[in-house]
């Protein structure tokens, strides 16, 4: 069948995607081919998009059966089992896409024996990968059209060598550490050695602030970075994120784990009139996600609340900032996954989550009302309705938690629409839906919750 497939395809191009061959050790020949495999290489000449998935490296290494003939790939997407190697020899590099003219994506997950690949590396957009501890050889002294670079580092590691080594061109850079039994953040040393000058976006995960701080620094691309992503294991040190964020005036969105009061005292907008030759911190910041691992104290509360009053309760036509467009804090704890305070009047649609890093417009309460939820209730005035909807298969926790919210909005709210009157049993409640809106002249909407 699947001859006949390729035969009636012609000479279009071929999108290549391989499943989980690693479970049909009974199907693979000795030199790691699979049937299936086989037949496709006799159009190698047509693959443009290419994807193995949690295949045995010698099936990757069979393609060398056609080296030469992959002169329309463009994407390449791999990632190979840690089987058994012995047979391979470990000085060889895998050489089947050298020739590859075209390449400019490439993604691996896999431990390459001999710890390199031959690809037109000047040539590369995008690449990924997956380093372990014995590492990954990559020249990148050659990624002179490089564009996006991620790495996800599982070991001590020195993939870029160390001298300097410089990205002219980079606009994007995700680099997560993973970490072994809670050791917590880890200093890099490949990316401290990296320059990127034109880094307009960097996501980081389990890494030390000051690895970031040093990358900035070093490759003086503040003022082009428009977002920052960072995860911490560890609690930042006060005055760690200001002065990171004193370097980057023209950030537009700035995705964080909780920081200290000092710090994010400093996010909120003091007026020119108020304090005259106060600098503006951050004046063109639009997205704010903070990640919160704790309850935090009343001051935490306060300030968080005048974070939002003073970024998006603001007169557009004076102001010498932006207005957030979106303001999330996102609970990490078990009674609270997440809650969004904000989403500006004028969007059209639901500003979809950072590719990176998780979180939601919704409060997914999965116990108790924490004092987050309470202090944000405190500011909620004139709220225009409350709509439930009553499903199927409930808990007594989401009875408890809805109750509890209920008997805090029937206070500030001057409407109930479509609040059902008769008693609803534990056996019919499955979730709650509350909307409402907020006081300032900017939000659409508080808060959104489903899912209780």
């Amino acid at each position: 069948m699947l001859k006949r497939y390729l035969g009636w395809s012609a000479n279009a191009p071929l999108k290549i995607q391989l499943d989980g061959l690693g479970i049909y050790h009974d199907r693979i020949t000795q030199n790691g081919m699979h049937p299936a495999l086989a037949l496709l290489m006799e159009h190698a000449s047509r693959w443009s998009v290419v994807k193995f998935r949690d295949v045995p490296f010698q099936t990757i290494n069979s393609l060398r059966a056609v080296k030469g003939q992959f002169g329309e790939l463009r994407s390449l997407n791999f990632s190979a089992l840690a089987s058994d190697y012995s047979h391979i020899p470990f000085a060889d590099q895998l050489d089947a896409f050298e020739d590859a003219g075209r390449l400019e994506v490439v993604k691996i997950s896999a431990v390459i024996p001999g710890g390199g690949i031959l690809i037109p590396w000047d040539n590369l957009k995008s690449f990924a990968c997956v380093v372990d501890r014995r590492g990954l050889a990559i020249p990148v002294e050659e990624l002179s059209s490089l564009e996006e670079l991620e790495i996800v580092q599982g070991g001590d590691d020195d993939s870029f060598g160390r001298p300097k080594k410089v990205i002219p061109g980079l606009k994007v850079l995700r680099y997560s550490y993973n970490t072994v039994g809670g050791r917590g953040d880890t200093s890099s040393r490949s990316i401290s050695r990296l320059r990127l000058p034109t880094l307009e976006d960097v996501q980081m995960k389990n890494c030390k602030i000051s690895d970031l701080s040093l990358l900035i620094t070093a490759s003086k691309c503040g003022h082009h970075l428009r977002r920052i992503a960072f995860r911490t294991q560890q609690s930042l040190i006060p005055g760690e994120l200001t002065g990171l964020l004193e370097a980057t005036p023209y950030l537009a969105e700035l995705d964080i784990s909780q920081p200290p009061d000092q710090d994010a005292k400093m996010l909120v907008y003091v007026p020119q009139n108020s304090s005259p030759g106060a600098p503006t911190f951050l004046p063109h910041l639009e997205r704010l996600h903070i990640h919160c691992t704790s309850t935090g104290s009343r001051n935490t509360h306060r300030i968080y609340c005048e974070i939002g009053r003073t970024r998006c309760d603001i007169d557009l036509d004076s102001s010498l900032i932006r207005q957030l467009k979106e303001f999330r804090l996102v609970f990490e704890t078990k009674g609270l996954r997440s809650l969004a305070i904000s989403q500006g009047l004028g969007l059209s649609e639901l500003v979809s989550e950072p590719e990176l890093l998780e979180g939601s417009r919704i409060l997914r309460a999965q116990g108790l009302i924490s004092g987050w939820t309470e202090v944000i209730l405190r500011n909620i005035r004139n709220a225009e309705r409350i709509k439930p909807s009553v499903a199927k298969a409930p808990t007594k926790k989401h009875l408890s938690t809805f109750k509890k919210i209920s008997s805090q909005l029937c206070s500030v709210l001057d409407e109930i629409e479509h609040f059902t009157s008769r008693e609803v049993t534990e056996q019919e409640l499955t979730a709650v839906q509350v909307s409402l809106f907020y006081p300032f002249d900017h939000f659409n909407r508080l808060i959104s919750q489903e899912e209780l």
